[in-house]
């Protein structure tokens, strides 16, 4: 399953002891779905957000000791413990959203697919729940590029998307985020692709929707050109992560969830670098992961190429790291 390991978050698996090390994204499974953690734009969930109970956690994944062969099954999440509860969200169908706690805060899920998906309604439960849709930039998912806000377009807009025929085998390139701003303040955002035009999860959607956020990106800003020099923690806020993950082919490594060590990555990269074209990234680069409560920011190290690549946020450029960032990276166990 494409879940048990993050293409864009993870370098891979690898031995250690005999065992295999796994690293696995956000996720809980529950009625044959996958939902995934959600971060974006819109307000963060509070306990009045919460339905009924849906069921309890039956595994917790992470630090479980599983095979790379082994399929997640309902009731198994990657992060949220053993017996937690599960809940609905209220005004949301089950199959849409769901809601835990874990790490000290209730966390947003959304289903990730759904294979009886036939229409982007069986995938969104948003009907009649839309205020406006924003396109948001690639560079953070957040910077508005454009927004909808005429309440007959827009219904008309989210008709077309309910509407569309799903195929969750297609590719397409990346163009932006389409954000559904909904009318109770959260949001649902999901990866548009020009080229098809398809949103995440497989949903075709028709050239009338696709127009509309073409022009959206075609109005939007001109990207703010990199500076000569960049301080990567003052950037990205990097002393405010909760955690920060390295995953590595040799050795393997996970989660350091120490606050202490979020201080001593940040530190590290408390600096003025000078900046460059981010380079291509060889096969065995190491990614750095610094989690915060609704958004994450990684970064590929090259140690052959001594280099640093930020690529999430999609800034594209890089830094030479500082020895003491080489060194905590190089002695992380």
């Amino acid at each position: 399953m494409g879940l048990l390991v993050a293409a864009l978050l993870a370098v891979g698996c690898g031995p250690i002891s005999g065992r295999t090390h796994i690293d696995y994204v956000d996720f809980i499974r529950s009625g044959g779905l996958d939902y995934m953690a959600v971060w974006g734009p819109g307000r963060a969930l509070t306990d009045a957000d919460l339905g009924p109970v849906q069921f309890h956690v039956r595994t917790m994944l992470s630090g479980a000791g599983k095979e790379p062969s082994y399929q997640p099954k309902d009731g198994d999440a990657a992060f949220v413990p053993s017996g937690t509860p599960v809940y609905a969200v209220q005004g949301y169908a089950a199959t849409f959203r769901l809601a835990a706690h874990h790490d000290g805060r209730l966390v947003l899920y959304e289903v990730s697919d759904n294979p009886r998906a036939r229409t982007g309604r069986a995938l969104l439960d948003i009907g009649g729940k839309v205020s406006t849709i924003a396109m948001t930039s690639t560079t953070d998912g957040r910077t508005v590029l454009g927004r909808i806000v005429e309440p007959t377009q827009v219904a008309t807009l989210v008709n077309l998307v309910l509407d569309a025929p799903v195929d969750d085998q297609r590719h397409g390139e990346l163009a932006g985020f389409v954000s559904f701003e909904l009318r109770d303040g959260t949001a649902t955002t999901q990866t548009y692709y020009r080229d098809v035009p398809m949103l995440a999860r497989g949903i075709l959607v028709p050239r009338d929707f696709a127009a509309v956020m073409d022009q959206l990106l075609a109005n939007g800003p001109t990207p703010t050109p990199i500076p000569a020099a960049v301080n990567l923690s003052h950037r990205y806020g990097l002393d405010q992560a909760i955690r920060v993950s390295i995953k590595r082919q040799d050795p393997p490594m996970g989660v350091l969830q120490d606050p202490a060590a979020v201080q001593r990555f940040a530190a590290a990269l408390d600096v003025d670098l000078p900046t460059m074209p981010a380079p291509a990234l060889p096969s065995n680069y190491t990614i750095v992961i610094f989690e915060f409560a609704d958004h994450y920011v990684s970064l590929a190290y090259d140690p052959p190429g001594n280099t640093v690549t930020v690529v999430v946020p999609g800034d594209n450029f890089a830094v030479r790291p500082t020895p003491q960032f080489t060194e905590l990276v190089r002695s992380a166990h």
